[in-house]
């Protein structure tokens, strides 16, 4: 009987962005509380030239990444890969095709109260 191969659950990114005089500063502490958290493949603190005032952390996990408080003010968003690429390799898809998202803008006005 032959085995099946273990099935790799995609990665998971976390971006985590900061703006203002103290981003660069509160996400470098972020960046470093990441350190040894259970899960973690590697994170980057990054900032653009282009854009001063912005900082933002992207980090990959093996599962998704731990429920964490932001620094104040910061946003962040958990994506799940569905393809890569390597250098001279082809695309690979890690994921069926993902499902089409409902309409966001028809379901929240929907929720919205009489008078907003």
């Amino acid at each position: 009987m032959a085995s099946q191969p273990a099935q790799i659950p995609p990665a998971q990114i976390w971006y985590v962005e900061s703006r203002g005089k103290d981003a660069l500063s509160n996400l470098h502490a972020f960046l470093n509380s990441l350190r040894g958290l259970p899960g973690l493949l590697g994170a980057e603190l990054l900032t653009s030239p282009a854009q001063p005032d912005l900082a933002l952390v992207a980090s990959r996990w093996s599962a998704p990444p731990p429920d964490m408080q932001l620094p104040p003010g910061a946003r962040g968003w958990t994506f799940e890969v569905a393809a890569s690429c390597r250098p001279g390799s082809e695309v690979q898809a890690l994921q069926a095709e993902p499902e089409p998202a409902p309409d966001r803008k028809a379901a929240s006005s929907a929720r919205r109260e009489p008078g907003t």
